[in-house]
């Protein structure tokens, strides 16, 4: 054996055969009751003793066919001095793990040859003011390479809750946390995963304890505690936290030397009949700092003398509402300009292509009851009313806020200043309206900065969709801050000429089942009729039974308004429409909301209107429901519908 057995515990006694000796060799156990041999598929020259009792047993072994020619070895397995309460609780809050693996090739007669050695470094960081339903709140492991020092591999966790997670500056120039995701999207648990400290354990949990201090026991006088527990993977699951690899140790033991305390592990030689070599390795080192270990936690950018310049011009924007951006995207047709004026009252954006055409020119004025969007024609310098809102013009944030921490950009190099952190990034989209591209385009990467006369001149940036598989390289300019002008008369103001009839696909839908002529049309103001065909449901006869020939009524719906009180004087004044038109209120209920149907004056027709809802009995939204149908609420399917 490459060590001793103890109790509950198995590792592999090994048989060295002479050079050019073969051949498959027996293992027998004296006192099986005591320990039990286990022969392993593949293997000939080694057996896994497992200690199941107290007691002695001899283990002998001879090659097959040779059975006069016996060697043995006598085991006793018995208790030690099981390790203080007081020491094992060390073990279970805050501590620094400082370890050396040492791998190593064995050969045939088992002669080690080293393989490579690490460093291993493992950090359990207890926050004393979090949530103690958690023994670990950060976690940090990093592996060096013995002789030069080099990391090699390093990573360091967070819990956000009970979730797992990585810390990160953000552009406040903060400590934040990202959650981490599998393959499948699903959240990695920060519970029972191998960044806890599982040493301890926590009574307001329905797991059982993975080890106590009763699991291990000494024999050479209290120096080394070895693991005699009967759990088959707890020292799996201990290995595995300390260094981050699967591997299930032979010998677990704790070191105590006084006060300091260490841990030691071994893996026996492993191999199979036919491998070049049998693998093992050798784990030991001292644990450290314990109670107050701490991670190498994110921190933030130190205020330096170049971030004065950028605070100013930062807080002058900031600040300011006053000032013009232009930017340029390149796609498929050519370069399109973006260019927009913001000015206390107003906010106008002008897009122009490569060829100088204006593709859209439009803005949003304030009022001193709301405001009102706007299209402006450069032809005949006319601005147009299309649409009045009577929210407040500041109850969204309209103007870029400039929210973000100057620290976060590194020293200036050839004039530019670059955002530092993989993270710290986001702070672009607080510097800029992107109308077109926010919802789709994230920035990936640095954002660069550039200054003239002391304010922002330009940021660059790359800005990615994973949706639309894009990337573009994002530049732009700030201009005329503090004398921005747009030299319009107000006054001159048109309205924009209501539609008289209803938009083209709601057209057609409408002429499809035939009641675009019976359904009297009175066009929703600053909002319109939503652009889709009619909704429809199968019509059934009185044992329930469908039939796709007809329908029972036909739906359309107004976008919505932008108040429910706009939405209910439509509702009158709609209502009243249908009373001078003639038509005459039932008590009839449609079979959609349950509004009251109006019928014509034919009485061929019913028609009902009320607050469209989320669904039958839910709750209303700021749209209008039209329902539709003919006096036998039987209307025939269109042909269209069964191409």
């Amino acid at each position: 054996m490459n060590g001793d057995l103890h109790l509950n515990q198995s590792r592999s006694i090994y048989a060295v055969l002479k050079e050019g000796v073969t051949g498959n060799v027996v293992f027998e156990s004296s006192n099986p009751s005591v320990i039990r041999t286990s022969k392993m598929e593949g293997i000939s020259n080694e057996v896994l003793l497992s200690a199941v009792s107290e007691g002695e047993a001899t283990i002998t072994a001879y090659l097959e066919g040779e059975e006069d020619v016996v060697v043995s070895k006598t085991i006793t397995i018995a208790h030690g001095t099981a390790l203080s309460q007081e020491t094992f609780n060390k073990l279970t809050g805050s501590m620094k793990v400082s370890l050396t693996q040492t791998l190593y090739d064995y050969d045939s007669q088992l002669q080690p040859t080293l393989y490579e050695k690490c460093d291993v470094t493992t950090i359990y960081e207890e926050v004393d003011d979090m949530d103690t339903y958690h023994n670990t709140d950060a976690y940090q492991i990093t592996v060096k390479d013995h002789e030069s020092q080099k990391v090699t591999f390093e990573r360091k966790y967070v819990r956000n809750g009970v979730r797992l997670a990585t810390e990160y500056i953000n552009k406040d120039n903060e400590i934040g946390k990202i959650t981490q995701f599998n393959e499948e999207g699903e959240e990695y648990k920060w519970v029972n995963s191998y960044y806890e400290n599982l040493w301890k354990y926590e009574e307001n949990t329905d797991s059982e304890a993975l080890v106590t201090a009763s699991d291990f026991e000494s024999f050479d006088g209290g120096n080394t505690y070895h693991y005699v527990g009967n759990s088959l993977w707890a020292t799996t699951y201990l290995a595995c936290s300390l260094l981050l690899e699967n591997i299930t140790p032979d010998e677990f033991a704790i070191t105590v030397n006084g006060d300091s305390l260490g841990i030691y592990f071994v893996t026996d030689p492993y191999g199979k009949d036919g491998a070049e070599a049998k693998g093992g390795q050798v784990v030991e080192g001292k644990i450290s700092d314990i109670g107050t270990a701490k991670i190498e936690h994110e921190k933030p950018y130190e205020h330096e003398d170049y971030h004065d310049a950028l605070e100013v011009a930062r807080a002058e924007l900031a600040s300011s509402k006053n000032y013009t951006t232009t930017y340029s995207i390149d796609g498929e047709d050519g370069k399109t300009t973006y260019t927009i004026a913001y000015t206390d009252d107003t906010i106008e954006e002008k897009i122009v292509d490569s060829a100088g055409k204006i593709l859209a020119h439009d803005g949003a004025h304030k009022t001193e009851t709301g405001y009102f969007t706007y299209s402006y024609d450069d032809e005949t310098s006319t601005i147009t009313k299309t649409k009045d809102y009577v929210a407040g013009w500041d109850s969204v944030n309209r103007y870029p806020t400039f929210d973000f921490a100057v620290e976060i950009l590194g020293p200036e190099t050839d004039g530019v200043y670059k955002s530092r952190g993989s993270n710290t990034g986001s702070f672009f989209s607080y510097c800029w309206i992107l109308p077109k591209y926010a919802y789709f385009y994230t920035v990936n990467g640095e954002v660069s900065i550039t200054l003239k006369d002391g304010h922002f001149a330009s940021m660059k940036a790359k800005l990615t969709s994973s949706t639309l598989n894009d990337t573009i390289e994002f530049t732009g300019e700030y201009s005329k801050i503090g004398n921005t002008t747009l030299d319009y008369d107000w006054s001159t103001v048109q309205d924009q000429t209501e539609p008289t009839e209803y938009p083209s696909e709601l057209l057609a839908s409408l002429k499809e089942w035939g009641v675009d002529k019976v359904v009297p049309y009175l066009y929703p103001t600053n909002t319109g009729y939503r652009d889709s065909s009619v909704a429809w449901v199968r019509w059934k006869d009185s044992s329930g039974t469908m039939d796709s020939n007809y329908s029972k009524y036909v739906a359309f719906r107004t976008e919505e308004f932008e108040t429910n009180e706009q939405r209910d004087a439509y509702l009158s004044k709609y209502k009243e429409l249908l009373v001078s038109l003639g038509w005459k209120l039932t008590d009839e209920e449609d079979e959609n909301m349950g509004y009251l149907f109006y019928v014509d004056p034919t009485g061929e027709w019913k028609l009902s209107v009320g607050e469209n809802k989320n669904w039958s009995g839910g709750s209303s939204t700021k749209g209008v429901l039209f329902t539709i149908t003919n006096k036998s609420n039987k209307l025939p399917t269109p042909a269209s519908y069964f191409d």
